[in-house]
C-alpha cells in the first residue's frame, strides 16, 4: 500500500526510505532531493537484489513503527518537512546500517 495515501498497489518506492508509494503521491517526494528520497519503479524485473533486501529490512510497516514509538509529532508534517527532518535522516542511516 501506498505509505502516503493507503492506496493499494504502489507503482514506485523510495529506496533509501525503503517505501512504497502511488503515482499520485511521488509528486511529493520527486520535489524532494535525492538523499531525502530516491525513487525507483516498483518493478522486480528491475530492482536488484541489493535493493531487494533493503526494502526487506524496511517497508511502509518498519517507517510506521519507528515514527508511532519514536517520534509521533512527525505524523503532522507535510511530506515535503517529513523527509527532510533529522529523525528521518537518522531512520534512513539505520536501515543502511542494516544492509
Amino acid at each position: 500500500f501506498c505509505i502516503e495515501c493507503g492506496k493499494k498497489h504502489p507503482q514506485y518506492i523510495s529506496i533509501n526510505n525503503s517505501i512504497f508509494i502511488c503515482k499520485e503521491c511521488i509528486l511529493n517526494h520527486l520535489q524532494l532531493s535525492q538523499e531525502a528520497s530516491t525513487i525507483i519503479r516498483n518493478d522486480l524485473k528491475i530492482l536488484t537484489l541489493n535493493e531487494i533486501q533493503y526494502i526487506y529490512n524496511g517497508g511502509n510497516q518498519k517507517l510506521l513503527e519507528f515514527i508511532n514509538e519514536e517520534y509521533p509529532e512527525l505524523k503532522k508534517f507535510e511530506p515535503q518537512i517529513f523527509y527532510n527532518t533529522k529523525a528521518m535522516d537518522f531512520y534512513r542511516k539505520r536501515l543502511k546500517i542494516e544492509d
